[in-house]
């Protein structure tokens, strides 16, 4: 047990535990320039005790640059697990996790770290804004953490993006539960993240509300040039995106490609 324990805390100079590092074979080398997501046999297992819990039995996924992707499964599908793993927040149990073509499946905690500030944008179903401080405070804060250049008209910039840059000024307590999550979308792309990944951004929203906060997610993908992935349990929701992965007991189950999507007021809620 020691010699296994100290093998695990071996890293390379990348963060990078030797024993779960995987070749990349040559035939897969231009599915990864053309993906800014590629996950290759991917499982994950959760141990409690005597029982394992197989959260991802061997997910293989692939998402190009620059689509609007949303990620549609039942509760307990595994799709929750997947975000975790492509946003770095956890590590696979086997299998490869690449973003960007840099394989993160075997990445440390301070390596993770460096990753998630250099790549991705996260926004929640819940907002945690400070809220002792205003909207563009929020957003110039996160901008304060990854820039040296001038957050505050970054910040401005933002805060005009996802279309409130007239309630800068205001503090969380005084904006509706929509206008705070595009103060979050907007928090969220201080690091002109190529990867947002989104958890349930709608689910406390009413329908007027979601469609503002999907408008604003397809204009940061449009505008910004991110891609976003989208996690909800909203079968309405789909129809909008340029591709949707539906995720069932650890696995993909297939992949719909909307040629034409739906405007989103065109939804049908």
């Amino acid at each position: 047990m020691k010699e296994n324990k100290k093998q695990q805390k071996t890293v390379d100079k990348n963060g990078i535990r030797p024993q779960v590092r995987e070749v990349v074979r040559p035939q897969i080398r231009e599915v990864i320039r053309q993906h800014i997501v590629v996950c290759r046999n991917v499982t994950r297992e959760y141990h409690t005790g005597d029982v394992t819990v197989q959260a991802l039995r061997g997910l293989t996924l692939e998402i190009p640059q620059g689509e609007f992707v949303i990620l549609l499964g039942p509760s307990g599908s595994g799709k929750s697990t997947a975000v975790n793993l492509i946003g770095g927040l956890d590590n696979p149990t086997s299998g490869q996790v690449m973003v960007q073509g840099e394989d993160i499946s075997g990445y440390n905690a301070k390596r993770m770290t460096e990753f998630r500030r250099r790549k991705l944008g996260f926004v929640f179903q819940f907002y945690n804004l400070i809220p002792t401080l205003t909207a563009g405070e929020n957003v110039e804060f996160a901008l304060q953490l990854v820039s040296s250049g001038d957050t505050k008209a970054r910040a401005r910039e933002l805060m005009s993006l996802v279309g409130l840059g007239d309630r800068i000024d205001h503090f969380p307590s005084q904006m509706s539960g929509g206008q705070q999550q595009r103060v979050a979308i907007a928090r969220a792309l201080a690091n002109r993240p190529p990867l947002l990944l989104c958890d349930e951004p709608t689910g406390n929203l009413d329908v007027q509300t979601s469609q503002q906060v999907l408008q604003v997610l397809q204009n940061v993908q449009k505008i910004e040039g991110s891609t976003v992935l989208l996690i909800t349990h909203n079968m309405s929701i789909p129809p909008m995106a340029d591709r949707v992965v539906y995720i069932k007991d650890g696995v993909v189950d297939h992949v719909d490609v909307n040629e034409n999507p739906v405007p989103i007021l065109d939804l049908n809620w």
